[in-house]
């Protein structure tokens, strides 16, 4: 439950904009497009809305949908704010004085902005411990496993990337490990001390809807101890 919640709430922040947009298209009734606008706006965010749920359930489209939302969103967005802020300056008077928000929708979207942060960083935090278990549960699997090769092809998205820490899976698993989530991906560090080497090996795990699966190293750092 929580983490659907960290979801709506990364989801709110993402589209803020288009949610301002809409806001000020509604408190602008008078304006002679604002009913086609309203609809048009209505729908960009539901599709938008469907978009960014999408891409963090499935986390490998994440920054393409971040990508489209600072090249085309956020763009159109602005400058539909920068518009409809000058169309009712010049209708209201001369003078210069801008309006964003009311004091009541300030107050709201304040509100829910700081409990979207609270939702993820709570989000993040279940996200942690979810990992960690699935780690764990993964490395044990592979220590019991007659045929660790296969169980860890069918456990991770790539695992040419990993063939190399078969033959130290005891270190691995007796190793410091440190879990650094974000709601679309997570890294999971495993610091190795041992006689035969020191070594920080970086999982990276990727989401997929509720679940996390392995998807591989791509950073390690270390050496061998030379032996006597």
């Amino acid at each position: 439950m929580v983490s659907i919640f960290s979801d709506i709430s990364l989801t709110f922040l993402v589209m803020l904009p288009l949610i301002v947009v809409r806001v000020l298209i509604n408190n602008r009734k008078n304006f002679v497009y604002s009913s086609g606008l309203g609809k048009f706006c209505t729908v960009m965010l539901f599709l938008d809305f469907t978009l960014i749920k999408m891409s963090i359930d499935i986390s490998n489209d994440f920054w393409y949908m971040m990508f489209w939302q600072f090249l085309m969103v956020y763009p159109i967005c602005f400058v539909s704010i920068y518009y409809l802020l000058k169309n009712e300056n010049s209708e209201k008077t001369s003078k210069k004085s801008y309006v964003f928000l009311d004091g009541k929708q300030r107050i709201i979207i304040g509100i829910m902005t700081i409990l979207s942060f609270s939702f993820i960083v709570t989000g993040i935090n279940e996200s942690n411990k979810k990992v960690y278990d699935t780690h764990n549960q993964l490395i044990n699997d592979l220590l019991k496993s007659d045929n660790p090769t296969e169980t860890l092809i069918y456990n991770s998205i790539t695992p040419s990337t990993m063939l190399d820490i078969l033959p130290h899976l005891e270190d691995i698993k007796e190793g410091e490990v440190e879990v650094l989530s974000l709601p679309w991906k997570s890294t999971v560090k495993v610091r190795t001390n041992k006689e035969t080497g020191q070594f920080t090996r970086e999982f990276t795990y990727v989401r997929f809807y509720r679940d996390w699966k392995l998807d591989g190293i791509y950073r390690r750092t270390g050496h061998y101890f030379q032996s006597n």
